[in-house]
């Protein structure tokens, strides 16, 4: 683990729930990420954000309601892109009362 840049000191890292509200849409929480908090705040390691913007931008199009403004900025700006499928690469959406949460499945694939 790396000493903070901002504070120098060594974050405390553990998994837990993350408000993803980089995502553009505030309801969004994914589980089990691994979370280093330090004295300047948190940070989220999330992997294959790719994938994890496909499976919000696939479950949002299957809605049968009228988009929210966040929602339709969200997928305005994920219909152009491409996304590369990896069969062992899983986020799955789940929808709660307290809102949506995300879960990654399966392992990243490795770089060479």
């Amino acid at each position: 683990m790396k000493v903070c840049p901002n504070c120098h000191t060594l974050p405390s890292s553990a998994p837990e729930p993350y408000n993803y509200s980089e995502s553009g849409l505030s309801y969004v929480t994914l589980m089990d990420v691994m979370v280093e908090t330090c004295r300047c705040g948190k940070s989220a390691s999330i992997p294959s954000i790719t994938h994890l913007h496909q499976a919000l931008y696939e479950w949002l199009k299957g809605q049968k309601r009228p988009f929210t403004a966040e929602e339709v900025r969200f997928i305005t700006t994920h219909e152009e892109g491409e996304v590369t499928h990896f069969p062992v690469l899983r986020w799955e959406v789940r929808v709660l009362a307290s809102g949506i949460q995300a879960v990654f499945f399966g392992k990243l694939p490795t770089t060479q």
